[in-house]
């Protein structure tokens, strides 16, 4: 008997009770019809929980929409309607089996590729340094078809460029797919709000959309493949998204997943994998941040392997339209609580998922991230607010880029004292050894986090407070750092030496304010 498993029923979707407590793994029926009894959900790896959260919201426009306001307000009123759900899920069940013959969840039917490869090549998580752990008996990891189902919509969105593409067969049909390229969601932060529960989070991130009649999931497709990217004399071609429900449905890849049974259970070793589709660049993810370029125009607000999120937290909360284009979800938070449907002393978590790459090679992941911020949600609709938040973040930023620049003269004078050699690289070898922004940025986003829970209440003293604690915190890093130096003569000589520049009462736009205010003051006097 051929092997089935399909999403809506099966359990593979990893959700937080309310409450809390251990992961539960649920089917797509029971996520979307029972939401309000998960807190969240959560998988350790942040790729899978986007993408889950993606697919889900694609299945919502599907079913319920909503087209406008007007839907979206009687959503959020009364809660998603459940039968509709119902309906739509059993209308489509066949199409989403993960094993199916004609039409496999997320995958090509008939596809086949000479050489198969290992199905941990669609997992990000062990090219990259992995997490997971599944080594056969042959040393071909081994997956249960929770994990592959996990794996295959993970990799529809994260699916890493580069390198030539496989050669395949779909059916009788013979394919030259173009060189791989980057998946939907590979560049950029991908960034969704999350409530007190999951029913809450669906509804805040299933913001109005009317799409266009061939705006359609992948399952509602007889034929998924057809989109996917060809070469024309010698030249790319591919289709742009036709809507978000394209994009959240995206088929980066075309693949089929190779089930084997043994015993009772069912194991996935290898997939057929080529090129589908490249990622639509185009600036209309309602899921990403992008900001203006003079160049380029918007581009996305990427992740940076030495930069938290919350760093760049009054970009992606800002309302400049002209500077800014932010996801759908804060916009639309922020109509309603216009409106009065929801609080306005309600908070959320802003959620940000990305991969960075390493320092000028675009090619080459170095780690994978999900950053986390709770933010008031006033905050999602006054650029006021938000503009004081950018000018404290701001002058955390200058005290880091300061930090750096006495550890280097630190460092330099230290060099310089003793017997070795004092060039540029030495000095930032042993800045580096000693670089004391990593303590300081962590303690920071602990203030960061108060500060967002107070700039509402009174945002000349939550600045205050803010910039008391980056000189407090700027000191503490800098001496511990350079206590690593020892207590030689020659580290005490080089710390005093430096010491007398490291003047860090004030911040810059501190004192730009003050010299406005008396400026301000003198005219009056005048």
């Amino acid at each position: 008997m051929a092997p089935t498993f399909n999403l809506i029923d099966e359990k593979w979707i990893p959700c937080v009770p309310t409450g809390g407590g251990t992961v539960t793994e649920v089917g797509i029926a029971e996520a979307l019809m029972n939401a309000s009894e998960y807190q969240e959900i959560y998988d350790n790896s942040p790729l899978v929980t986007v993408s889950i959260h993606r697919l889900l919201l694609a299945i919502l426009h599907r079913a319920c929409g909503p087209t406008n306001l007007r839907e979206s307000r009687k959503l959020v009123r009364n809660g998603l309607p459940v039968d509709e759900i119902r309906t739509y899920l059993y209308k489509w069940y066949d199409r989403f089996d993960l094993f199916s013959k004609d039409y496999p969840f997320y995958q090509t039917a008939g596809l086949k590729i000479p050489n198969p490869s290992a199905l941990s090549r669609l997992a990000n998580e062990v090219n990259f340094g992995g997490i997971f752990d599944h080594s056969a008996d042959d040393g071909t990891p081994a997956y249960l078809s929770a994990e592959a189902a996990r794996l295959v919509v993970a990799a529809q969105s994260f699916a890493l460029g580069f390198g030539k593409s496989a050669s395949a067969t779909i059916g009788s049909e013979k394919i030259e797919p173009p060189y791989s390229a980057d998946a939907i969601l590979l560049r950029g932060l991908t960034i969704w709000l999350t409530g007190s529960s999951l029913l809450d989070t669906l509804l805040i991130n299933l913001c109005p959309d009317d799409p266009r009649e061939d705006d359609l999931p992948a399952w509602e497709l007889d034929a998924p493949h057809k989109l996917r990217d060809k070469q024309v004399n010698g030249k790319r071609m591919s289709i742009s998204a036709r809507g978000i429900i394209d994009r959240y449905t995206w088929q980066s890849r075309l693949m089929r997943i190779l089930p084997t049974q043994e015993e009772s259970k069912v194991f996935v070793k290898e997939v057929f994998f080529t090129q589908g589709r490249e990622a639509d660049k185009s600036p209309h993810d309602p899921m990403k941040a992008y900001t203006r370029s003079e160049k380029e125009g918007f581009v996305p607000i990427s992740l940076s392997m030495f930069k938290a999120s919350w760093r760049d937290a009054h970009s992606i909360l800002s309302t400049n339209k002209n500077e800014i284009l932010r996801p759908a979800a804060f916009n639309f938070v922020a109509e309603l609580l216009y409106e009065g449907i929801l609080e306005s002393d309600a908070t959320y978590t802003v959620n940000a998922v990305g991969l960075a790459t390493a320092p000028n090679k675009a090619g080459k992941f170095i780690l994978w991230r999900h950053d986390r911020f709770t933010t008031p949600a006033v905050l999602l609709k006054n650029q006021d607010l938000v503009e004081r938040l950018g000018e404290l973040l701001g002058d955390s930023e200058r005290v880091g880029s300061r930090l750096w620049e006495v550890t280097r003269e630190l460092c330099k004078a230290y060099l310089s004292m003793g017997e070795r050699k004092t060039d540029a690289d030495a000095v930032t070898n042993l800045s580096s050894e000693i670089d004391p922004r990593r303590d300081y940025w962590s303690k920071m986003e602990g203030h960061f986090h108060t500060l967002l829970r107070e700039l509402p209440k009174d945002k000349d003293a939550a600045g205050k407070q803010w910039n008391e604690a980056i000189v407090r915190e700027a000191r503490v890093a800098f001496n511990k750092s350079a206590s690593q130096l020892g207590q030689s003569g020659r580290a005490i000589r080089a710390r005093a030496k430096v010491m007398a520049t490291f003047d860090l009462n004030r911040t810059k736009s501190d004192k730009e304010r003050s010299t406005k205010s008396e400026e301000a003051s003198n005219d009056r006097d005048e």
